[in-house]
């Protein structure tokens, strides 16, 4: 709770980026939408052993982030979160593959460690991928293009509240800590004893404001009815782009490109 102003600067940090002038973020919605589909299902059907045919997969995020000049930090930061869930998946393949299928000098690499690094290679890269797509395209873009695919429109109306909420939620949450600051006599946190009356305040707070912010929209004609924004056409270019990536990346999945230059040099 003590850095909730830095979460709120981190919130918003991809919004900003979203907005960015470069080839990549001019890229249609939809072919990145492409793009990034076709590369999670290439990266999930890999063979949970196969570590070295997914190392050139790292390619598309890094190549990625250079070209829409997107910093690592926030990245990573957000990929961070993930590490719990993927953990509670990978590790304990540690205990159910303990067959060995080769050795390290004296240390025995067994198939569950393998395919314990395989799914936390295989999350950090689809993650990746995922945020790239988020920091390159405004969200109002992206939803739009949703609508359009014909994905259900009560759930491209969820995705949006709830993205637009969490600032919400983290200003109330930022405005609560520091009252609680000020009344604590400088203490540091907060209080194990305080955690549960703060927590029960934060959600009737953030109920009161989302009634608020429900009455502000219902003046402002909102219906109930998700109205998506204008997107422009589809060019040749954009086609071309994301024909060619998808190409590349279906070539990284058929072909082990660390296997051939293994036996080149």
């Amino acid at each position: 709770m003590a850095n909730l102003s830095a979460t709120m600067k981190n919130f918003c940090t991809l919004e900003q980026l979203a907005e960015g002038r470069t080839a990549l973020h001019r890229l249609h919605p939809l072919a990145k939408l492409a793009i990034t589909l076709a590369y999670a299902a290439a990266v999930i059907s890999f063979p949970i052993h196969s570590l070295s045919a997914l190392a050139p997969m790292a390619a598309y995020p890094l190549l990625g982030m250079a070209l829409s000049e997107t910093p690592w930090q926030p990245l990573l930061r957000r990929l961070a979160l993930t590490v719990p869930f993927v953990a509670m998946t990978g590790l304990s393949n540690l205990l159910l593959d303990r067959q060995v299928w080769f050795y390290l000098g004296a240390l025995p690499v067994t198939g569950g460690l393998l395919s314990c690094l395989s799914v936390f290679i295989k999350a950090f890269l689809t993650v990746s991928a995922v945020l790239l797509l988020i920091a390159t395209t405004p969200l109002a873009d992206l939803t739009s293009q949703l609508l359009r695919l014909r994905v259900p429109r009560v759930l491209c109306l969820q995705l949006m509240l709830t993205y637009r909420y969490i600032s919400v939620l983290l200003t109330e949450a930022e405005q609560m800590y520091t009252a609680y600051q000020l009344r604590s006599g400088g203490g540091r946190g907060i209080r194990m004893r305080d955690m549960g009356p703060f927590l029960g305040q934060l959600l009737l707070r953030s109920y009161d404001r989302a009634d608020r912010v429900y009455c502000a929209m219902k003046c402002r004609g909102y219906d109930g009815t998700y109205r998506a924004g204008t997107l422009p056409r589809l060019t040749v270019r954009d086609a071309a782009a994301a024909a060619s990536l998808c190409g590349a990346i279906l070539l990284l999945r058929l072909v082990n490109l660390s296997l051939l230059l293994g036996r080149l040099f």
